[in-house]
């Protein structure tokens, strides 16, 4: 099964803060003449296919977790 991913729309830059599993500096995606990658802004880590699993999955997981939190936060204000 593939997994879906989002592609950026040209002008758009995807950063993971805090996020390099080498250095916990700053990744960023970006496209050259072999396709997409992801790699660290900070030491030059390129992340391999399993580690940017890993990184698109928990971003969102967490995009998830916001969404949710803002829906009940409003449900509370509205009933309250």
């Amino acid at each position: 099964m593939d997994a879906k991913i989002s592609v950026p729309r040209r002008g758009q830059v995807i950063v993971w803060l805090k996020s390099c599993p080498r250095c916990n500096g700053d990744l960023y995606e970006d496209t050259d003449i072999y396709g997409r990658y992801i790699a660290c802004l900070q030491c030059g880590y390129y992340l391999t296919e399993a580690e940017e699993v890993v990184v698109r999955y928990a971003s969102r997981r967490a995009s998830r977790a916001r969404r949710r939190e803002s829906r009940d936060l409003l449900a509370a204000v509205a009933g309250g």
